[in-house]
């Protein structure tokens, strides 16, 4: 998964940017559905975004076939956006400190 985010000085997330890779093995069925739940679900936590973007991609390889365990795929992509704005939470506060300005 790649997120990349962006925000106002006043740390406002104002854009979402969101692709997931997924090698759902040989033969799973349920690929697409469970890759998109990684975006479907994890997006809308931060609805008043101006723009977001989703893309996935879907594998099949030789190996055993993916299924839907723990969350059908949400859980997966809720990580990884919550991760990003722990990192852009972190990244506004290095700002805050350097630049001495009260948020």
């Amino acid at each position: 998964m790649r997120v990349r985010m962006g925000a106002d000085k006043d740390g406002i997330i104002k854009a979402i940017d969101l692709y997931t890779l997924s090698n759902t093995g040989a033969f799973g069925e349920h690929g697409p559905t469970t890759v998109g739940l990684s975006g479907h679900k994890s997006i809308p936590l931060y609805g008043k975004t101006e723009a977001f973007r989703f893309a996935y991609d879907v594998v099949y390889t030789n190996v055993m076939s993916a299924g839907a365990y723990r969350g059908y795929g949400a859980t997966q992509g809720i990580f990884a956006v919550e991760s990003a704005v722990d990192e852009l939470a972190a990244q506004m506060e290095w700002i805050r400190l350097r630049s001495g300005r009260r948020i």
